[in-house]
């Protein structure tokens, strides 16, 4: 609610298999399929597809950042709330984001004016190490 009255915008994109939680509008962040129940989403929620390499090796961070802005500019007016991710995927299966792609992923969502979320609930407080 903050990123949208703050931007004046109400677009805002989580990854596919991302975990943001199952209470209020962050379930609507929510996009893993064994967490899925019958509350209905917040229409103005888009799902970007989650940059594996391991799974899709025929991408780069190249085509993975240019994917994400098309999703922004077919699903929006060109102006977001914001974008949130896990450094990690957690819960949608442990997955690393690719080298160099959160810090592309960030210029792109401050191009269209909006703010990056970094959710590290599950990856902050030294639970992967340093």
């Amino acid at each position: 609610m903050l990123a949208r009255l703050y931007t004046g915008s109400e677009h805002i994109y989580a990854f596919n298999k991302s975990y943001h939680g199952t209470s209020g509008n962050s379930y609507s962040l929510t996009n893993v399929g064994t967490w899925a129940s019958p509350v209905p989403k917040l229409s103005t929620v888009h799902t970007l597809a989650y940059p594996n390499l391991i799974r899709n090796p025929h991408h780069n961070v190249d085509s993975l950042v240019r994917d994400a802005e098309e999703t922004i500019l077919s699903t929006s007016n060109h102006k977001i709330a914001g974008v949130w991710a896990e450094p990690i995927l957690g819960v949608g299966g442990i997955v690393p984001l690719p080298e160099g792609y959160f810090k592309r992923l960030a210029e792109v969502t401050r191009k269209y004016g909006g703010l990056v979320i970094s959710d590290e609930v599950q990856t902050g407080f030294g639970r992967i190490g340093k």
